[in-house]
């Protein structure tokens, strides 16, 4: 009988630490603690999204989608502490995909570009009152240089040219963007944002992030012979190319 009670004691014990463990481990689950390469406990993140479309597709680790349902939507989304990467992908436009780590209790914003996949435009002719102002800007539009840097629009970011590679500076931080092998004829930010730059070169006019970081997305807009262009509104750009001045949507 005496060994009989005590081997009911263990189990007791046994099962009052076993519980108690589960209680823990639940409890530091609804707190937002994980448990990450191995046994090392960590707090979620939070990856925040800014998708200025709606009826946007969010794909995070291949498996988690979301879908927006208005203009300029914050999404956020809360992630364990480790590697991810998400796709952002919506109607007629390029997907995006960006590769990012979260760290313990960090957040990670991220704002996704939208580029076109099929740019609709229309040709101005010389009957436009335009036309010959229009041309004037894209025959003046050359690329800013590091003594004149072109501004973002909130003057928070600084472009400009350096031996044919695209530079960006963001507080103290300078990004060498892109050095393509042709000469780069006309550089800006693209759209009013400080994230991607807009460039011809040789024959095409292209978008470029400027983030390097897990992957670089890079994005045409036209194809043609020899096009240049200047944007001065965030919706779309004028591009000359064998002699046809064009208005293009980006």
């Amino acid at each position: 009988m005496e060994e009989n009670k005590k081997e009911i004691n263990k189990i007791k014990i046994l099962t009052f630490f076993v519980v108690l463990v589960i209680v823990l481990i639940l409890s530091g689950f609804i707190f937002g603690y994980r448990i990450v390469n191995g046994f090392k406990i960590a707090k979620v993140g939070q990856l925040t999204l800014e998708i200025p479309l709606p009826d946007t597709l969010i794909f995070i680790d291949e498996s988690k989608k979301i879908l927006t349902t208005k203009e300029n939507e914050i999404v956020k989304v809360s992630l364990s502490p480790k590697k991810h990467s998400v796709i952002v992908s919506t109607d007629n436009h390029y997907p995006w995909k960006k590769d990012f780590v979260v760290e313990s209790n960090g957040v990670v914003k991220l704002s996704p570009i939208f580029v076109s996949q099929n740019p609709s435009g229309s040709i101005v002719t010389k009957n436009d009152p335009e036309y010959y102002k229009i041309v004037s800007a894209i025959n003046k539009n050359t690329p800013p240089t590091n003594r004149n840097p072109k501004k973002s629009k909130d003057e928070s970011a600084e472009l400009w040219l350096e031996d044919n590679t695209v530079m960006v500076k963001i507080g103290d931080k300078i990004f060498d963007v892109v050095k393509p092998l042709e000469d780069i004829k006309n550089l800006e930010f693209y759209k009013d944002g400080n994230e991607a730059v807009v460039f011809s070169a040789g024959n095409g006019v292209y978008v470029i992030e400027i983030d390097k970081n897990g992957p670089q997305n890079f994005m045409p807009i036209y194809k043609g012979q020899n096009p240049i262009f200047t944007k001065d509104n965030p919706n779309y750009v004028y591009i000359i190319d064998s002699g046809i001045l064009m208005q293009v949507v980006i």
